[in-house]
């Protein structure tokens, strides 16, 4: 029998944001080293019901064996219990999620939680908290041995090719570019008002990814230079998409926790 121990990786969904890709790349490259000289075994546990969309994503690096899938939370506590990992990391949005909570804890040795905005779950204690900027955490207000700062991994560039030909958008246009995990309750078009009044025919935005909102607002404000494309998973295609625009415009979603209540505030960050 292998004296390996278990690494549990938990998401509450696979889908196409930035958690989830920092998830698949740990996961990636922490297998890699493991390989080599490993005492651990990786595997990745999630919830059934919600987006899968980077489920093959998670396959293609971890073995379609290292995912494990629970429908409900007294599975995930009987599945937990069954495996016994010496760690359960959690990536999610600091507050009080699943399996962070009092029931999950005897399950596992230790409990690391890498929390996304900066919040914080007062629900059990973990063991260690990782935040992926200064700025977070010092918004949580934690500080000490068990807290630490880790950076959102960020692979180089598979390609020096870009979209420009295919989407038929001359070289000296300006493209300005959007991409994103699309969800309703945090869209902003905020970037699409900015663009529409200063579009003019050497101007174009690509949004990524197209989506029902998206394509109201475009016609809403008579966007006429836009190009609207599906999701893309393949880091190929992905580096040709960044290497086509001038000025990448994204969304930050922030919540600062205080003693009474929580504030939540927007802040639109435009990148060159």
């Amino acid at each position: 029998m292998s004296n390996k121990k278990l690494l549990v990786y938990w998401l509450n969904n696979l889908c196409t944001g930035g958690t989830e890709k920092n998830c698949l790349l740990l996961c990636k490259y922490l297998r890699k080293i493991q390989e080599v000289n490993g005492n651990y075994i990786i595997c990745l546990m999630h919830l059934a019901y919600n987006d899968q969309s980077r489920k093959q994503q998670f396959i293609d690096v971890l073995g379609e064996n290292k995912i494990i899938t629970t429908g409900s939370l007294p599975e995930a506590v009987y599945i937990l219990k069954e495996l016994n990992p010496h760690f359960v990391h959690m990536l999610n949005a600091g507050v009080a999620e699943h399996p962070m909570s009092k029931s999950f804890r005897p399950y596992f040795k230790y409990a690391i939680q890498t929390s996304v905005f900066g919040n914080t779950n007062d629900q059990i204690e973990p063991d260690a908290t990782i935040y992926v900027s200064n700025f977070n955490q010092h918004l949580a207000n934690k500080f000490g041995s068990k807290y630490h700062v880790i950076n959102n991994p960020v692979e180089a560039k598979c390609s020096d090719k870009n979209l420009r030909e295919k989407l038929n958008i001359g070289k000296d246009i300006f493209v300005f570019g959007h991409i994103g995990r699309f969800d309703a309750s945090t869209y902003c078009n905020i970037n699409l008002e900015a663009y529409a009044k200063i579009e003019s025919d050497k101007t174009h935005f690509i949004w990524l990814p197209n989506n029902e909102l998206v394509r109201q607002d475009v016609e809403r404000l008579k966007i006429k230079n836009y190009t609207l494309l599906e999701k893309i998973f393949d880091p190929i295609e992905l580096s040709k998409f960044y290497n086509t625009i001038d000025v990448k415009q994204r969304q930050l979603w922030i919540t600062q926790e205080r003693k009474t209540k929580s504030e939540k505030c927007k802040i639109i960050e435009n990148k060159l």
